[in-house]
C-alpha cells in the first residue's frame, strides 16, 4: 500500500470520528500523532527503536507500518530530524508503550513543547482566527519532587505523563472557550499560580482542531488527516529551526587559526540560563538532586557527577541520556546554567524547560546567550512558516 492509499484511509477515519464528536458519541478513538525527535543530520531515522510495538514494514522511502498479533498498530513517518507515529489505538493502550520505548533508546527523545512554545501557538491561533473559534488549553503542575526520593519504588522510575493510575497529586486547570474569552482567562490564571501551558488546541483551517501536548502528542479533533498532518509539519518546521538555532548559538568549542603573528584561538558557544523568579524550596531541590544525579532516575534523563561549589550550588559534569552526549551544569535553587558541548542535542534545552516548568517551578525565564527564549520561538516560526508556505 502506497502513502496516498494510507493517507486517504486515515483521512476517511478522521472524518468519521469528527462526525461522531459532533454528535457527542465517539465510537472509536481519534487519531493521535506522537512526535519523536532524533538528532541533527541523522542519515537514517532510528525506527527500530519502536520495534517493541510490533513488526515494522517499510511502505515507501519515508513511511513504515507497524503490526502486532492483534492487528495494525500505527504508521511511522520520517520528517527531517523527527519520526511521527500516527495511531488509532486508545491512549491508555499505546501511550505508555511509546513513551517507554522512546525513553529507553539513546537515539530518541520526545518532542518537548514548553509553556512559551505552546503560548506562541495559542497567540498565533488568536491572530489567525480572531475570537470566534473554540480552543482548549491546559496548565499543570505536578509536585513530583516534593515526595522524598526514598519513598519512590522501582515502578515509579518512569514519569507517567498521562497515567490513569497516578499516585502523586496533580494541580491542573483545563478550559474550553472561544479564543477571545480564553485569551483573557489565560492572562488571569497567574493569580491562582498557573503560568505555563501544557496543552493547547490549535484550530483547524477547516473544522475542529489539533491538541498539542508538552511531551509531543498531537491529538486530531479536526475533520481530516491531511489538515492534521499539515499543521504538525508546520509546527515541526518551526521547532526544527528553533532547535538548530539553539545548537548554533550554544555549542561550545574552540577554533584555531594561523595568522602572521602566530596561532590565534577563539572560543565559541553560549550558556543557557534558567532563572527562577522564586527559589526552589529546599526539600524539592534536594529531592531533585538525589533523584536525578544520585539515583539516576526521574524525568530529566540526565546523569552526572556532582561537585559542591557552595552551600546549595553544584557543578555537574554529566551525560544527557538522549544521544549519550556531554552536558555541563551549574545548579542552585535560584537558577540552572547549562553548557552544551558541540554535538549535544538542542532538544535538551526544550526537555529541561518542560520538566522544570512541570515539576520544579512554573516561574522561570529562559535565556540562550543574550537571546530571550521566547524571542527565538517567534523568529523560528517566522522562518518555518516561510519554508512550509
Amino acid at each position: 500500500m502506497d502513502r496516498e492509499q494510507i493517507f486517504r484511509q486515515l483521512d476517511e477515519y478522521c472524518r468519521e470520528r469528527f462526525i461522531e464528536l459532533g454528535k457527542r458519541h465517539l465510537k472509536r478513538p481519534v487519531l493521535k500523532s506522537y512526535v519523536i525527535e532524533t538528532r541533527r543530520d541523522l542519515r537514517e531515522a532510528p525506527v527500530a527503536a519502536l520495534a517493541g510495538l510490533g513488526t515494522i514494514s517499510q511502505q515507501d522511502e519515508d513511511i513504515y507500518s507497524i503490526i502486532d498479533s492483534k492487528g495494525p498498530v500505527g504508521i511511522l513517518e520520517r520528517q527531517s530530524r523527527f519520526i511521527i507515529f500516527h495511531t488509532l489505538l486508545k491512549t491508555s493502550e499505546i501511550e505508555p508503550k511509546v513513551l517507554g520505548l522512546v525513553r529507553k533508546s539513546v537515539l530518541t527523545d520526545n518532542l518537548w513543547l514548553d509553556g512559551d512554545f505552546l503560548r506562541y501557538l495559542f497567540d498565533m491561533a488568536v491572530r489567525i482566527y480572531g475570537g470566534e473559534r473554540y480552543s482548549r488549553i491546559a496548565m499543570e503542575f505536578e509536585p513530583y519532587f516534593e515526595v522524598s526520593a526514598d519513598n519512590f519504588t522501582e515502578d515509579s522510575d518512569e514519569c507517567d505523563i498521562e497515567s490513569g493510575e497516578r499516585v502523586r497529586p496533580l494541580n491542573r486547570v483545563a478550559l474550553t472557550l472561544k479564543l477571545d474569552k480564553l485569551s483573557r482567562v489565560v492572562e488571569r490564571l497567574g493569580e491562582i499560580d498557573f503560568f505555563s501551558l501544557t496543552m493547547t488546541r490549535f484550530p483547524s483551517s477547516t473544522s475542529g482542531g489539533h491538541e498539542f501536548y508538552s511531551y509531543g502528542k498531537v491529538t486530531n479533533r479536526s475533520d481530516g488527516f491531511y489538515a492534521h498532518r499539515n499543521i504538525v509539519k508546520t509546527v515541526l518546521e518551526g521547532y526544527r529551526v528553533l532547535t538548530e538555532h539553539i545548537e548554533d548559538l550554544t555549542w561550545f568549542g574552540g577554533e584555531t587559526d594561523r595568522s602572521p603573528g602566530g596561532i590565534e584561538a577563539a572560543v565559541e558557544g553560549a550558556p543557557v540560563i534558567f532563572q527562577f523568579e522564586e527559589e526552589i524550596p529546599s526539600n524539592v531541590y534536594r529531592s531533585f538532586i538525589d533523584m536525578t544525579f544520585v539515583k539516576m532516575r526521574g524525568p530529566f534523563r540526565l546523569v552526572g557527577n556532582l561537585i559542591r561549589a557552595g552551600k546549595e550550588r553544584y557543578h555537574v559534569y554529566g551525560l544527557d541520556m538522549h544521544l549519550g552526549q556531554r552536558i555541563f551544569l551549574e545548579i542552585s535553587p535560584k537558577r540552572f546554567i547549562v553548557i552544551l558541548p558541540n554535538g549535544t542535542c538542542g532538544n535538551t534545552v526544550h526537555r529541561l524547560a518542560v520538566n522544570i516548568q512541570r515539576y520544579l517551578t512554573q516561574k522561570v525565564k529562559i535565556t540562550v546567550g543574550h537571546h530571550d527564549y521566547r524571542d527565538l520561538v517567534r523568529e523560528a516560526f517566522a522562518i518555518g512558516l516561510d519554508k512550509t508556505n
